[in-house]
């Protein structure tokens, strides 16, 4: 094949492989999904993959040059490509799921303060980080004592109080410093009533059946509907904060656990 009839067969190619991304950005825009871009990329990538090898091991006068070069043009776009096949598999981040039971409230956006909290023999810190966005870390060291009494813990207190009565559920992502790290989340009502579930690692106890509990490779993702948990809590209508806390009678040495996000789930 002379190089005037290789550069146009390659065109075409070219061509087609363009529509049929140009079609699948319209479809895009149409359905507002990516799974169609997704079958007509790899459609796309078919077509460009077959067109080449035909070309490259036809038994035609092609110059050795020129298939080199294919190869290489090949190469070049299988690589990112895959690449972003690879990604369709990675777990959807804590901001990405989708909740069915509608809208939700970040914690971090309702009005008041968070704090850290520690006594008797206990030591914690609190460490905030500020992400992109509205993306926000609360880090909390702790040490409890292998003897003795002590607690320490976070508190994002609503000023003023907050109503609860319409949530569904609260909803928290957390990653533990270690297997053992554990702690008590709990709501506190306006008269300091308090009623907690416990979290962990591998560990989610005082909660109802209907709660649950998601694996996202170090993040533990923790789903309590209010309804069956925080039983001490008399009327949600007016919640002073949530707490994370732990104490000495649950775990001794140093510690660490993460609030990688937390949402009320309308």
């Amino acid at each position: 094949m002379s190089n005037q009839k290789f550069i146009p067969s390659v065109m075409v190619v070219i061509g087609l492989v363009t529509a049929v991304i140009s079609l699948a950005g319209s479809l895009l825009q149409l359905t507002e999904t990516p799974k169609l871009l997704r079958v007509s990329a790899l459609l796309g990538y078919g077509i460009l993959a077959l067109g080449t090898f035909l070309l490259i091991f036809s038994k035609s006068q092609l110059p050795q040059f020129w298939r080199w070069v294919g190869l290489a043009l090949l190469y070049v776009v299988t690589m990112p490509f895959w690449y972003w096949v690879g990604t369709w598999a990675v777990a959807e981040t804590p901001d990405d799921i989708e909740q069915s039971t509608g809208s939700a409230i970040l914690v971090s956006e309702l009005p008041g303060r968070v704090f850290a909290f520690s006594g008797a023999d206990g030591w914690g810190e609190l460490g905030i980080i500020r992400n992109v966005g509205q993306d926000i870390d609360y880090i909390l060291d702790y040490e409890m004592p292998i003897e003795g009494e002590g607690y320490a813990g976070m508190f994002f207190q609503f000023s003023p109080t907050v109503d609860l009565s319409q949530t569904h559920a609260l909803q928290v992502t957390m990653e533990f410093g270690d297997k053992d790290a554990v702690c008590e989340l709990y709501l506190q009502d306006q008269s300091e009533a308090r009623s907690n579930v416990v979290l962990g690692n591998d560990l989610f106890m005082n909660a109802s059946a209907d709660a649950n509990m998601q694996v996202d490779g170090k993040l533990r993702i923790f789903t309590i509907p209010l309804a069956g948990n925080f039983q001490d809590i008399s009327s949600y209508q007016s919640i002073e904060g949530i707490g994370i806390s732990v104490n000495a009678a649950n775990i001794a040495g140093r510690h660490q656990c993460i609030v990688r996000d937390m949402r009320l789930l309308k």
